[in-house]
């Protein structure tokens, strides 16, 4: 159960953190860019992610897990999709 909350609150500052930055950016620059998710996920994902503990150890094991299959099931769809649009 500890695990559980840790990790949820680690998600909330996550977040939080995520949306404050791209609030600032989009004022500072007058307008949403395409990297400003990139910095804010990077900046968020440090300051939230980057301790050493358990948890976190946790989520870095399970993360290939979960982002591998996916991974191959786009490519599978773009490399069919780009086969179907050749053929005809």
């Amino acid at each position: 159960m500890k695990a559980t909350y840790q990790h949820g609150r680690n998600l909330a500052f996550f977040v939080t953190i995520y949306k404050t930055l791209m609030v600032v950016q989009r004022r500072a620059w007058g307008q949403e860019k395409g990297f400003h998710a990139f910095f804010a996920g990077l900046i968020g994902g440090y300051i939230v992610f980057g301790k050493n503990n358990n948890i976190n150890q946790q989520v870095n094991i399970s993360f290939p897990f979960l982002c591998f299959p996916r991974l191959l099931f786009s490519i599978f769809l773009f490399l069919s999709c780009q086969y179907v649009n050749n053929d005809s």
